[in-house]
């Protein structure tokens, strides 16, 4: 499940947390500017490839037709080969 947090900062930056089996799973900070139907992940903190997963299903949800951007750099991280998939439209 995801929940979102509201932050007063910008109102183009979204907080997302992930819960699974009563734990946080998941957070994610993400830019998302509606006018440019842009998203960015400006950090992902989880190993959880199901907390991945939750958060592409509520963006192909509630971002249709927005352009995503979810590079990163460790090869170990959990949604590989998600990040070419996310890059396209959604």
């Amino acid at each position: 499940m995801i929940v979102t947090i509201c932050m007063v900062l910008l109102r183009e930056i979204n907080i997302y947390v992930n819960i699974y089996n009563g734990s946080i799973d998941g957070i994610f900070v993400l830019l998302i500017l509606p006018t440019e139907k842009y998203i960015e992940m400006i950090i992902g903190l989880s190993k959880s490839e199901h907390a991945y997963n939750e958060l592409f299903e509520y963006l192909e949800k509630n971002y249709k037709g927005y352009r995503c951007d979810f590079r990163h750099k460790s090869e170990k991280y959990p949604v590989k080969e998600y990040t070419y998939l996310k890059e396209c439209n959604l």
